[in-house]
């Protein structure tokens, strides 16, 4: 037998099943011979029958070794692991130069939970990277569940049946129907895997103790103060009670099924209760314990050996260093350091910071909202903010989500599901860091802060800066409808107060309309009257009730106004918000509707200054705004040849398997296949050459220098409208003279297009992010500005008017004095067709076109493309469990 193949332990990969249950899914090897004779022996023999068309009771040597010994190309074979048990295979054996044999078995009892399309979306990625582009299949026709998961796969397959075997083609290249099937299945298991949490009917606390100042007493008492509907178990070896409940030795002494583990004892102990909750087949732990990655490098090898043992196991993780969860909207449970009780509300809460997680519980409960669930995640080594995404888009108690992050992870899988779940809920982030990578220093084409912030807005993440504007933000959205436009009426008591609210909404944006009362006219009741005339008006889209407490004399109560402003405050269409400034210690929140249930109750949220209050509203409109344009769809262009730009790509790295540069010829070809169109130019390096290229152009051309690396500015590396003989001669000798060598200055001679405005486009492969594409004006205002917008493809019409939009020197685009407008039609189809060459061509590591907006169309006078091979978008294509503290 050959020697065992190069082990690709990139293709290992973490998994969940469709019930929500962990598993490990990873090529078979030697060591792995018995499990595959055990997994054998426990199929039915009609799954046997299925595998190999015939009765097969036993597996001998040499199938085994061919299970357990491929070539990892040839022969590639998966297996997905729950513990130690192998509970499914799929494997492909070549049979030709770009096809290959597909089989997939999976045992009984795990039938229905999603093995099958997870070993197909694994193995069809695996066949992508190895040059395979179909698979084939033979299934019999009475094994419905196997043809079943062919069919529903998505890929652009087709079937034929004979002699009741049938058989399936598949090409494995990816669909928008593959895709969203993936998309969907993940979704699903990801949501049960949180419900299953959430849900728990059985919770052990180890290191449970009534001992006095002791965590595991606060976590006790807050799980019994909270009336947990479920059953408590503690688990301790040194006690023999607590707070009247028996103690156990081990989570495995527990004569009961156990959903949720809470741990609580020393980092170096944890791995011994871990083994104990896989022998009970625990779902869950919450690990409050301290010494992981925080502590150091020593510390995150424990994390990461925390987390392996987890997966293995078949476990979620919340944690290390975490300090719980609350759920108030389904079984009452604490399991939490937490010493608060929020109430319950619509509001989920995603915290990353345990310290930060105390605080901001208080200040919530300080502002009157109410909470759904809650997670402290701590070092989120494996459950993260993407997950409780997937859990809260379809959960009917939270309408409002917010997250504080202390670090970004998995960023194109947050961008995915924020604009998912925005579409639907408001997403609300506090960050205070950025993933590895995206910073200056991870690489020359890395992308900057900006980018982050820029895939946020495009995910329809509303940000802010502070955690006190979290909460001013949640107030709004969690109580008040979405403002429909920017007509902002302002009805206040204070003359001063409303003209500076005015001048603060028209800062953001908005278009006030003030109206004031006197002193002498002011009542309750005639205030009352002005803000419902104001919410009855047909021109406001929202309403800014603007009042300070008046000297006593006047009797004008403020009790009675926060009555009068809260009978208003049920308005179904309209956003009513008040500013009262001063010492007022009553709730933020004036209740609309007392006797309504908690998650239908409208308030109306009190800022103390018009700035807090204008600034929640504008973050309200723009979310609106988005919301509005969510549907907006990515354009469908013509000209556009993806396959055929695979092919010139993989030429490039034929001939040079490290990447380079590509030659001018080469940018073209490979713009052309995406309908992007050169100006005609000719390199040259003489003036006798530079001269015979403008005879062939007829002359009225430009002579400029392609490398931007060299003179000081554009006036030493550009001369236009040249006419002549002798003109050439004089802008040569200029330009040679202030450059050099014009090889290593890339002249060239090129066609003069039409007067416009001086744009860059530029494409890039982020080693977080993927892809990037981004836009600016050039010139030294842009640079000095650092004006420039990114988004991450694939770009909706909307995303790309948008990135023009944002960009500081945009009236230039759109015309401003007299500059003429340009056709920005024609310049945001180019973004788009830029957008669509970076999203179907990972090894294109940067595209950078120099373009002419015209008044009327637009010219790329300018390319320059680059190659590398770089890491497959596994992410995209096959589901898989972030990499540990690699999740929002």
């Amino acid at each position: 037998m050959a020697p065992e193949a190069s082990y690709p332990a990139h293709w290992e990969a973490d998994v969940l099943l469709a019930d929500g249950r962990p598993a490990r899914l990873r090529p078979l090897r030697s060591s792995d011979g018995s499990s595959v004779v055990d997994f054998w022996g426990r199929l039915s023999a009609q799954s046997q029958y299925y595998r190999f068309f015939a009765a097969h009771a036993t597996l001998s040597e040499e199938d085994v070794a061919r299970m357990v010994r491929p070539d990892h190309r040839r022969q590639v074979t998966l297996g997905v692991f729950v513990g130690a048990d192998l509970i499914g295979v799929g494997d492909f054996t070549r049979s030709g130069s770009q096809s290959a044999e597909l089989g997939l078995t999976v045992e009984d009892g795990y039938h229905g939970y999603g093995v099958g399309g997870l070993l197909l979306e694994h193995l069809a990625q695996i066949a992508r990277e190895t040059g395979i582009t179909q698979l084939t299949a033979e299934v019999l026709a009475e094994n419905r569940k196997m043809a079943k998961t062919m069919m529903a796969a998505g890929y652009a397959m087709g079937a034929t049946t004979s002699g009741g075997v049938h058989h399936f083609h598949v090409p494995v290249k990816p669909t928008d129907v593959s895709l969203a099937v993936m998309e969907g299945r993940e979704h699903r298991a990801e949501a049960n895997s949180m419900r299953r949490i959430f849900e728990a009917r059985t919770v052990a606390f180890v290191g449970g103790s009534a001992r006095r100042a002791s965590v595991g007493r606060r976590l006790l008492s807050n799980a019994i103060a909270g009336e947990f509907t479920g059953r408590v178990y503690v688990v301790n070896p040194s006690v023999e009670s607590a707070f009247g409940m028996p103690s156990y030795r081990s989570v495995a002494d527990i004569p009961d099924d156990v959903d949720l583990a809470v741990i609580a004892v020393p980092a170096d102990q944890v791995p011994a209760v871990i083994d104990d909750c896989a022998s009970r087949n625990v779902h869950a732990v919450v690990v409050v314990s301290l010494g992981y990655a925080e502590a150091g490098d020593e510390g995150r090898q424990r994390q990461a050996a925390l987390v392996e043992q987890c997966r293995s196991a078949g476990i979620r993780l919340i944690g290390p260093c975490a300090l719980g969860l609350v759920n108030p909207a389904g079984n009452s449970l604490n399991a939490s350091m937490c010493d608060v009780w929020p109430q319950l509300g619509p509001v989920g809460f995603f915290c990353q910071s345990g310290p930060l997680s105390l605080t901001a519980l208080r200040m919530l409960v300080d502002r009157g909202l109410g909470l759904s669930s809650f997670v402290s995640a701590g070092n989120r080594a494996d459950v993260s903010g993407n997950d409780l995404l997937q859990y809260w888009e379809q959960d009917e108690h939270t309408q409002v989500i917010l997250c504080y992050l202390e670090s970004l992870g998995n960023v194109n899988k947050l961008a995915r599901l924020a604009r998912r779940v925005s579409a639907r809920k408001p997403v609300v982030a506090l960050t205070s860091g950025r993933p590895a990578g995206a910073a200056a220093d991870a690489g020359p084409h890395a992308a900057p802060p900006a980018a982050i912030d820029a895939m946020l807005q495009q995910a329809g993440v509303i940000q802010v800066d502070h955690i006190e504007h979290l909460f001013d933000v949640a107030q709004l959205l969690a109580h008040q409808p979405l403002p429909r436009g920017p007509r902002l009426a302002i009805v206040g008591d204070s003359r001063e107060l409303t003209i500076i609210a005015g001048n603060v909404a028209e800062q953001a944006g908005f278009r006030p309309q003030a109206t004031w009362m006197g002193l002498a006219a002011l009542s309750a009741a005639g205030y009352e009257d002005r803000l419902r005339a104001a919410l009855d008006d047909e021109n406001v889209d929202a309403v800014l009730a603007v009042f300070v407490p008046a000297p006593v004399e006047t009797r004008v109560d403020l009790a009675e106004v926060r009555a009068a402003i809260a009978r208003l405050g049920a308005h179904p269409t309209k956003p009513l918000v008040a500013v009262i400034p001063g010492g007022d210690a009553d709730p933020t929140l004036l209740d609309a509707q007392q006797s309504a249930p908690p998650m239908a109750r409208r308030a109306i949220p009190i800022y103390r200054s018009p700035e807090r209050a204008v600034l929640a509203l504008s973050k309200s409109r723009d979310y609106a705004l988005w919301r509005a344009q969510a549907e907006s769809v990515v354009p469908v262009l013509p000209d556009v040849a993806p396959d055929e730009a695979a092919a010139l790509v993989a030429t490039v790295l034929d001939s040079a398997p490290q990447g380079r540069w590509c030659r001018d010829d080469e940018v073209a070809a490979l713009l052309g296949r995406y309908g992007v169109p050169i100006l005609t130019y000719h390199a040259v390096d003489t003036l006798a050459a530079a001269v015979a290229a403008a005879d062939s152009l007829g002359w009225d051309v430009v002579l400029k220098a392609t490398n931007t690396e060299v003179g000081d500015s554009w006036s030493q590396r550009l001369w236009r409208h040249i006419r002549d003989r002798q003109h050439m001669g004089i802008a040569w000798d200029q330009l040679c003279g202030a450059l050099g060598n014009p090889r290593g200055a890339g002249v060239v001679v090129q066609a003069m297009g039409s007067p416009g405005l001086h744009v860059r486009i530029t494409g890039t492969e982020d080693e977080v992010l993927g892809p990037v594409v981004s836009c600016r004006i050039a010139g030294v205002a842009a640079e000095v500005l650092h004006d420039v917008s990114y988004r991450l493809p694939p770009l909706t019409r909307a995303d790309v008017s948008a990135m023009l939009r944002e960009l500081q020197l945009a009236p230039l685009l759109y015309g401003a004095a007299d500059v003429p407008r340009t056709d920005v039609a024609a310049l945001e189809d180019l973004i788009s067709r830029v957008a669509q060459l970076k999203l179907n061509q990972p090894d294109v590591d940067i595209v950078d076109l120099d373009v002419l907006a015209h008044v009327s169309g637009v010219s790329v006078v300018g390319a320059t493309a680059r190659v590398r091979r770089g890491e497959p978008r596994y992410a995209l294509y096959a589901r898989r469990l972030s990499a540990p503290a690699d999740g929002m």
